[in-house]
């Protein structure tokens, strides 16, 4: 049986996710290359990827002398669990949330077009 997922992701875990991510199976130095200054240290970075392993966010094999690290679960269910607890706590629903969002921001004709389009979409007009 697989590691349950811790409910979140630190910032620092959310960095090293988007690495994964994006590049695919990495080595520390992989990742410590890919980090912006000031990068922490490369005993920071491993243990920062061994506790994403624990976590059951990331998976890793050895290859060579080094750790293989990658992504053991897709960006897109961490985006979804972390709107679901934004939601839980500090709205009494998701629509007050997006109410929220539409009242706080300026968003271009093309966002509110796709706004609309994703609402129509979900009534199920064409």
């Amino acid at each position: 049986m697989g590691r349950r997922r811790a409910a979140a992701l630190t910032d620092a875990e959310l960095s090293l996710m988007e690495i994964l991510w994006s590049q695919g199976p990495s080595t520390v130095g992989d990742v410590m290359r890919l980090l912006p200054a000031p990068q922490p240290s490369y005993n920071s970075i491993q243990t920062r990827l061994n506790i994403l392993e624990n976590k059951g966010y990331a998976t890793r094999t050895f290859a060579g002398r080094a750790f293989r690290y990658r992504s053991a679960i897709d960006r897109e269910h961490v985006l979804s669990s972390a709107v679901s607890r934004l939601v839980s706590r500090f709205f009494p629903s998701g629509s007050a949330l997006a109410l929220r969002l539409i009242a706080d921001h300026d968003f271009s004709q093309d966002e509110l077009g796709a706004l609309e389009a994703a609402i129509a979409k979900k009534q199920g007009k064409p």
